[in-house]
C-alpha cells in the first residue's frame, strides 16, 4: 500500500509540475491566443482562476498557482491575460514567480532570441526593460521583493 502512495505522490509531482515553467515562446503564444483558449491554456498547466479585471483602460483574467492547494495565501506564481493594457498595446501576458533559476532562464533566453535591452525611463524605474527591434513585441522584467514579473507586451 505505501507502493501505492508513493507512486501516486510522485505522478502528481509530475503531472502538476508540469507545465508551470513557461518561455519566452510560449509567453508569445498565449499573447495569440482568444480568452477561452487561454484559460483552458491556464487551467491545463495548474493555474487556477482568481478573477476579472474591467476598467477603462485594462481588461484582464487573472490566475495562480500556489505552493499548496489548501494554502491559498501562499502564491507561487501568477499568470495575468490582458485582452486590453494601456495603449499602444494591444495585448500583454504578465508571468509572475518566484523562481531565480527561471527568472534567470528566462532572461536568457530574451538575450538568445535578439531582444536588446534599453535603460529604462521613469515609467521602468525599477524593471529591466528588453524590445526586439524588429517585431512587435516588448519584455519587461520587474525584480522586486521575492517576486520576478516578465511581462510581454504586443504593440498595436
Amino acid at each position: 500500500m505505501k507502493l501505492v502512495y508513493t507512486i501516486l505522490i510522485v505522478l502528481s509531482t509530475i503531472i502538476t509540475g508540469k507545465g508551470q515553467s513557461f518561455s519566452i515562446s510560449d509567453l508569445i503564444k498565449m499573447s495569440n491566443l482568444d480568452k477561452n483558449s487561454f484559460d483552458s491554456f491556464a487551467t491545463n498547466n495548474g493555474f487556477v482562476f482568481i478573477q476579472n479585471v474591467n476598467t477603462e483602460y485594462i481588461s484582464r483574467v487573472e490566475y495562480e498557482i500556489y505552493y499548496t492547494p489548501t494554502d491559498k495565501t501562499n502564491v507561487k506564481k501568477y499568470l495575468h491575460f490582458h485582452t486590453k493594457y494601456y495603449s499602444p498595446y494591444k495585448r500583454s501576458i504578465f508571468y509572475t514567480t518566484k523562481d531565480k533559476n527561471e527568472y534567470l532562464r528566462i532572461k536568457n533566453e530574451i538575450k538568445q532570441l535578439g531582444f536588446k535591452l534599453f535603460e529604462p525611463n521613469k515609467n521602468f524605474q525599477n524593471s529591466q526593460y528588453f524590445r526586439k527591434d524588429l517585431g512587435n513585441f516588448e519584455i519587461v522584467i520587474t525584480t522586486r521583493d521575492v517576486y520576478y514579473e516578465i511581462n510581454l507586451h504586443v504593440n498595436e
